[in-house]
């Protein structure tokens, strides 16, 4: 995101292909270092503020629907939510998002109290600003026209029409430059960007479990996701696609593999409807457990304060304001749509943070329901909360898949920061590579990061060993072989060395580093008396 902000503060405002990727975040810090430099601690101060503004329309929102009581403690709630903490500190979307969840959720609070059509301007525009942050966001704007549509008051046609009109010429005001713009430079039209097929097929292909994968492995960065989809749906046509042919091509293949075992389609989808509500907040790049080891507030409050606490509240709260069902009835609707919209894909922390300033104000309404109910001893409606507080705990906190291997990434990753920063700090990069390795002792790119390091700080034979666990795992990785090819040279033990450099050849005929060593070898074998 940095980068990309780079370049368009360096004069690439409008850019040269069509967005693979949400826009608003990197165009809001392109903003920000346009005016006030790239100075990294100021945007995460900057990004706080956005937090703390969220927590205030959070506050306000719930007010309007609920009590004092109700609003302050989803204000609170908010305020001291871990995740909402970790995310406001990354140079990561999901801060903005936040903000204009909160944003859209204020608004939508404001036209249900005065229905002035300003209001229904304002809810399309923090919709379309939502969509250019977190693509899933667009499944809420065919709901948020019905919630216009079917608002109670003003039931002439012609007033519906109208207010349906003005959401939609929010939303419009804010996609439609971008789809002209995508159109202008990519060739091709789309509101937003090109990455759904090649994301609903990492999340719904024969090799998904519902976490993200990347179409080649080790390729886990921003730089080659769009390179890689692209290249391997051109060999697999046989001509240049465009962005929108290259999604298709991706959205096409996952449903065929769908169609070829439906069963494990449909395991699969029910896996991640449960990892979507699940307490476990499945990492990116980074992580928010990682995380907890260099931070008081969430080493704190993650044991205590996570999804797995604040879903079960929500579905309380659901309970409690069922007796007002037509008002809230959008709000239910938006949390099932993106329940299901963050299931059809895969299933990060972030994809499914919006979530988390809708359910607030529930929560913070289960909560009070409780102790009301309790003070009123009115036992039949506590014992009926209490079997939704149960159900909702069991589903949010089920153990979907091993925490500590879904870690073991985000530990290997920070070690990768340490190991490449300026200069390079082995001495923290190598507990965290360690690690990675003790969470997700079947990873290979673990064990490679992990032998690196060691090389590098000069335990040579405890790097060897882990080398030749990686290739345990996976012959394949040609780095590898050249780099226990080195050691073994360098240690001294030249068959070893002529074996792997042979083997790296094998994998790569044309590579020079295997070749020249190969021919040194045998100029070596030509030179011995």
């Amino acid at each position: 995101f940095m980068a990309w902000a780079r370049t368009i503060v360096a004069g690439e405002w409008i850019g040269q292909e069509a967005f693979y990727q949400a826009p608003l975040y990197p165009y809001s810090l392109a903003a920000w270092m346009s005016l006030w430099g790239g100075e990294i601690l100021f945007i995460r101060i900057f990004q706080v503020f956005w937090g703390v503004t969220g927590c205030v329309l959070i506050t306000l929102a719930a007010r309007r629907y609920f009590d004092r009581p109700a609003a302050l403690i989803a204000g609170l709630m908010f305020a001291f939510y871990p995740p909402a903490i970790f995310f406001d500190g990354l140079i990561q979307k999901a801060s903005l998002g936040s903000l204009l969840t909160c944003v859209l959720i204020y608004s939508m609070s404001r036209v249900d109290a005065d229905r002035k059509l300003r209001g229904f301007a304002v809810v399309g525009v923090a919709a379309g600003l939502l969509s250019l942050t977190r693509e899933n966001a667009l499944a809420w704007t065919a709901l948020l026209i019905g919630w216009a549509f079917f608002m109670r008051s003003g039931r002439a046609f012609k007033d519906r029409l109208i207010r349906v009109s003005v959401v939609l010429l929010g939303v419009l005001l804010v996609l439609l430059p971008i789809a002209i713009r995508n159109k202008a430079v990519g060739g091709e039209f789309s509101l937003t960007t090109f990455q759904a097929g090649p994301n609903f097929y990492i999340g719904n292909g024969l090799q998904a479990d519902g976490r993200y994968r990347p179409l080649v492995r080790g390729h886990e960065t921003p730089q080659f996701e769009r390179a890689d989809a692209t290249l391997l749906a051109e060999q697999a046509l046989g001509r240049p696609l465009s962005p929108k042919e290259v999604s298709d091509y991706w959205m096409d293949r996952a449903f065929e593999e769908m169609r070829k075992a439906p069963g494990r389609w449909l395991k699969l989808f029910a896996t991640k409807l449960f990892m979507a509500i699940n307490r476990y907040e499945v990492s990116d790049v980074e992580g928010l457990t990682v995380y907890s080891g260099y931070s008081t507030p969430l080493a704190v409050l993650s044991p205590v304060w996570h999804f797995g606490v604040l879903f079960p509240l929500a579905v309380v709260g659901v309970f409690f304001s069922a007796k007002r069902w037509r008002k809230f009835l959008i709000f239910y609707l938006m949390m099932l749509v993106m329940i299901i919209a963050v299931a059809a894909f895969f299933v990060l922390a972030r994809y499914r943070f919006p979530l988390v300033p809708l359910l607030m104000p529930f929560a913070a309404c289960g909560l009070v329901g409780f102790f009301r109910v309790i003070k009123q001893r009115n036992y039949r409606i506590l014992s009926c909360a209490l079997l939704c507080l149960v159900a909702g705990t069991v589903a949010a906190n089920w153990p979907v898949h091993p925490e500590r291997r879904l870690d073991a990434a985000a530990w290997m990753n920070l070690g990768v920061a340490w190991a490449s920063s300026e200069p390079s700090n082995l001495d923290e990069a190598i507990p965290c590579f360690r690690k990675a390795v003790e969470d997700n002792p079947d990873a290979p790119e673990s064990h490679f990061n992990y032998a690196q390091a060691l090389a590098f700080s000069g335990n040579l034979p405890l790097a060897v060993k882990h080398l030749e666990r990686t290739i345990e795992l996976d012959p394949a990785i040609l780095p590898v072989r050249l780099l226990l090819a080195e050691i073994h040279e360098h240690l001294g033990n030249a068959q070893a060395a002529r074996e792997q450099y042979r083997a790296a050849q094998a994998l790569d005929p044309d590579n020079e580093s295997a070749t020249q060593a190969l021919k040194r070898f045998a100029d070596d074998i030509d030179q011995d008396p």
